[in-house]
């Protein structure tokens, strides 16, 4: 009796965390795809808000610098295919493989790139670290 509760027990703490990790790979994956929409946009202000504290420090805490570097792309759209997710929660750390497609308005031209984006989990929210193109 007593083996029987504590397997349940442990096959209901398995199937919670396993459903909790899907619940952060469902949240990563719509800000992961809501951060490059705002670079669609030109919502580059947004998007820095979707930073992490460690992405500000390295970028001198200038948001205005980010903004005027960004705006230097202006006429890019971005459209992410995200292929796969990473998380460690006890790290509170993912990676998020993706494949970047950016339209030029100037060239119109499509291109393409793989990426690997780090996301780091900080004020209650998944926030973008760094990215680095993937080979």
């Amino acid at each position: 009796m007593f083996m029987a509760a504590f397997l349940s027990l442990l096959l209901l703490g398995t199937s919670t965390s396993a459903a909790s990790q899907k619940n952060q790979e469902l949240v990563l994956r719509r800000q992961v795809s809501l951060f490059y929409k705002h670079f669609s946009n030109g919502r580059y202000d947004l998007m820095w808000e979707m930073t992490s504290s460690n992405f500000k420090k390295e970028n001198d805490n200038n948001k205005k610098a980010y903004i005027e570097h960004l705006r230097k792309a202006a006429g890019l759209k971005a459209k992410v295919q995200i292929k796969s997710i990473s998380i460690d929660v006890v790290k509170q750390r993912a990676t998020v493989n993706l494949i970047l497609k950016l339209w030029s308005s100037r060239e119109k031209v499509w291109a393409e790139q793989e990426e690997r984006n780090f996301w780091v989990f900080e004020n209650g929210r998944w926030r973008f670290d760094y990215s680095i193109e993937a080979h």
